[in-house]
């Protein structure tokens, strides 16, 4: 249960998270990056679940089930199951990586989107990741009064002026 209250702590916390994935990838580190929000990874990554495979358990801390919302059931099972290692790419193409990149390039990848999330309005951040994370949790129809309820908070705080729709109008 320890484990799980780490990495649930990153999954909830209302900063962005984001891995970036160089070389090996397994065991607490696939843990790790499936509770984060967003997934970078090089190219040459090697990115495996070998749990089952090299001790006969399953992965703690919610890594099963939180690669299972990643990558679809039948994916994390297999990918649980059999052990396989995948690169960067194929991390990418099943929905695990959102971005792939040169390895060299992971790092200045990884700082861009740090930088162009960090600019955006910190309340709209809190309440997209919040409205993102809860829809696994919720009925479509309940997911979709939770996001209304979001966006009429943002509207009535104190920076919506700065932050908000006239921002976009008056091109600021």
């Amino acid at each position: 249960m320890a484990l799980v209250g780490t990495f649930e702590k990153i999954a909830w916390s209302p900063k962005i998270s984001i891995a970036a994935i160089d070389g090996i990838c397994t065991a607490g580190g696939i843990e790790l990056a499936v509770s984060c929000d967003i997934i970078l990874a090089s190219e040459t990554a090697q990115i495996s679940d070998m749990h089952v495979k090299n001790l006969g358990l399953i992965g703690g801390a919610g890594g099963t089930t939180n690669l299972a919302w990643k990558v679809g059931v039948a994916k994390a099972i297999e990918l649980c199951c059999t052990g396989d290692v995948i690169d960067g790419k194929e991390a990418h193409r099943i929905g695990l990586a959102n971005q792939v990149f040169p390895p060299d390039k992971l790092l200045d990848g990884a700082e861009e989107m740090a930088g162009k999330i960090g600019s955006m309005r910190p309340a709209a951040l809190t309440m997209v990741k919040a409205s993102c994370r809860a829809v696994q949790d919720m009925d479509r129809r309940s997911s979709w009064q939770y996001c209304d309820d979001a966006f009429f908070v943002l509207m009535t705080e104190p920076d919506t002026a700065e932050w908000g729709p006239a921002r976009w109008v008056n091109k600021r």
